[in-house]
């Protein structure tokens, strides 16, 4: 095992014509694993396995991504993500939800104890499950109604299998998510942040290489 730190990034033209950078490592490694945090979300209402996958956009394209297609009703931005899955070879998804996050979020909300972890091969799927299982209308998710516009499979809850317990045995029902969702649009102060601190980045890591090499 080695450790795939990033560096280098793919022009990707997704389907819908969205162009990305996307990490060499996640297009070319033997098999994607993606472990994504049960989260509450103030832009997305609550984010899982199919947001996750934002991840592979390195560094400060990440912010640009919500400049660039966050604007208006951002449904541009989701149906971005909701192609990313689409763009790793196999895998699988495993959430950690032992402590979840609710009420606010990503970065200021409360923890809350659900005590699970699921996988599944289809991050989607995984999605669902989990939609379910804190009880919220999955029509209420963007990135889960981008993902079924899309067709994509692992939306119909009835379809899916549940080998050890299905989201009914563990539902719970006073997970909170936010009612009003903020906007996905980055304003120019945020985009800015991000470049600098991804250059802060940059400059510790040639720093460390110079001291390695004596």
């Amino acid at each position: 095992m080695a450790f795939a730190p990033f560096q280098e990034t793919r022009a990707v033209t997704t389907s819908s014509g969205a162009e990305i950078a996307v990490a060499i490592d996640a297009l070319e490694c033997d098999y994607f694993i993606n472990l994504p945090k049960l989260k509450s979300h103030s832009q997305a209402r609550i984010t899982l396995a199919v947001k996750n996958h934002y991840g592979i956009i390195k560094g400060w394209r990440k912010a640009w991504g919500h400049q660039v297609h966050g604007k208006g009703d951002a449904s541009p931005f989701f149906e971005l993500i909701a192609e990313l899955p689409l763009l790793v070879p196999q895998g699988v998804s495993l959430c950690d939800a032992v402590t979840a996050m609710h009420v606010s979020g990503p970065m200021a909300g409360e923890p809350y104890p659900l005590g699970l972890m699921a996988a599944s091969p289809l991050a989607l799927a995984l999605d669902s499950a989990f939609l379910a299982i804190v009880g919220m209308d999955p029509e209420r998710s963007p990135l889960w109604c981008a993902s079924r516009d899309r067709g994509d499979v692992g939306h119909d809850l009835a379809t899916l299998a549940f080998p050890l317990l299905s989201p009914d045995e563990v539902k719970v029902d006073d997970f909170i998510v936010p009612e009003e969702l903020g906007p996905v649009h980055f304003d120019a102060r945020h985009v800015v942040g991000s470049l600098v601190g991804r250059f802060r980045g940059w400059l510790n890591r040639q720093r460390e290489k110079a001291e390695t090499n004596g």
